[in-house]
């Protein structure tokens, strides 16, 4: 019987080498003739008795384990190598598999009392802290990050993904970009595999045009012939970031959005402290250690109880905080920005009809929901319209104290947008 086994084992070395070859392990095997014939020679010299001595093959490394069945010719000579065979196919099936939580928030507007108001839930930190360990790598194939760009069936779309089909290649002209800081810099360069816009960040840079010039600032139409932002109901804006190695991130920072409002001009004076009731803005903030939220500007309940509605955002867990001047911070720790990797998100707005509080804002980390919140009066009036990108990033909050503690870099690619409703 051992030196039936010794013989069953040697037959399973001979397989070896092909473990060095990667692309086995992702679909595409390829079976050598050489080695089939020289592992049947060996399991037909094997005796009778060695069925019931087989060892089992267990591997350390399961995403790199090969199945020895997809080795072997389909019909084997002998019960020996079948019993390998089945062995190493059980080992390669037993790949763990991580599940990832999410933290989607939603609230009542019944609960919130004050413009001015934290929210925490227990639950929802842990569901946090386990999406951020979980969902921060970036997607890893073409059919994830689809998904993770266009989290919504559209009625028509565009995108700057080179590595999906139709996609648009990433160029300033590209993004019809209408209004911009001029003195700020932002070259398109490759990353981690991709086309990136860089926004830099020198050590003591806040805001934006505050001493030392950084960041990134620009307002973009993108691809209007696939994008009707005038008929735009509801529509998703995706993209990727890549916070370089050792990211340092302070008290936290803007990233880029949507902008709404009754013309361009108009659409603008809904960001920097400055609220109007026919305006709105949806973006994104990195906060302390990487925590990401929705940063929105919409009419202010503080104004007019006609907007109490939108008190909701001040709710939403697993914490978020409201203020008469500046923007809502939502839903903040519900996933969490990782550095030295491509992060993937969207966010889908949905516009209210008029004075009715039936608006949505849903935000996707990764492919995931993380951030959802409804019954929201995005703006007052029916004539209000998304006028396009508002892709500005920086630190801050509104002093120094905001200011990035070192020299470092931000990229951005794969600008995405869909309409998924029209009027």
């Amino acid at each position: 019987m051992f030196q039936a086994a010794t013989l069953v084992l040697a037959g399973l070395a001979a397989l070896a080498p092909l473990g060095a070859d990667a692309s086995l392990t992702h679909g595409s095997r390829r079976s050598s003739r050489h080695n089939s014939r020289a592992l049947n020679r060996r399991a037909n010299n094997a005796t009778a008795s060695a069925s019931g001595s087989a060892g089992k093959c267990r591997s350390h490394k399961p995403t790199t384990a090969i199945s020895l069945a997809s080795a072997l010719p389909t019909a084997s000579t002998s019960a020996a190598a079948d019993r390998a065979a089945e062995t190493s196919a059980a080992a390669s099936a037993a790949t763990s598999k991580s599940a990832s939580a999410s933290s989607t928030g939603k609230a009542s507007s019944a609960a919130a009392a004050t413009s001015t108001k934290k929210a925490s839930a227990t639950s929802s930190s842990s569901a946090a802290e386990s999406s951020s360990t979980s969902s921060s790598s970036s997607s890893s194939s073409s059919g994830s990050l689809k998904a993770a760009l266009f989290p919504v069936d559209d009625t028509s779309s565009w995108t700057m993904a080179s590595a999906l089909e139709g996609a648009v290649k990433l160029t300033t002209d590209a993004l019809n970009i209408v209004s911009e800081i001029k003195s700020i810099s932002n070259p398109i360069k490759t990353q981690s595999g991709r086309t990136a816009m860089q926004a830099s960040f020198p050590k003591g840079n806040w805001g934006l045009n505050k001493g030392i010039s950084g960041g990134m600032s620009w307002y973009g139409q993108g691809q209007t012939s696939s994008s009707d932002w005038n008929n735009a109901k509801e529509m998703t804006f995706g993209y990727g970031i890549y916070f370089t190695d050792d990211f340092a991130f302070n008290k936290g920072g803007k990233l880029p959005g949507l902008y709404f409002g009754t013309s361009e001009d108009n659409a603008r004076g809904c960001s920097g402290g400055n609220r109007d009731t026919d305006c709105a803005s949806v973006r994104l903030m990195w906060r302390t250690d990487g925590k990401g939220e929705a940063y929105t500007y919409l009419p202010n309940p503080e104004v007019s109880s006609k907007f109490n509605a939108n008190k909701v955002l001040c709710d939403v867990a697993p914490e978020s905080d409201c203020n008469d001047t500046y923007g809502a911070s939502v839903g903040r720790g519900a996933f969490s920005f990782k550095s030295g990797a491509w992060n993937d998100v969207a966010m889908r707005v949905q516009l209210n009809d008029g004075s009715e509080a039936n608006g949505e804002i849903e935000i996707y980390f990764n492919g995931e929901s993380k951030i959802k919140v409804d019954g929201l009066i995005i703006s007052s009036s029916d004539a209000t319209r998304a006028q396009g990108i508002m892709a500005q990033s920086f630190f801050g909050g509104s002093d120094s104290s905001w200011a990035s503690p070192q020299d470092q870099d931000i990229y951005f690619s794969d600008f995405s947008v869909a309409i998924t409703k029209t009027f």
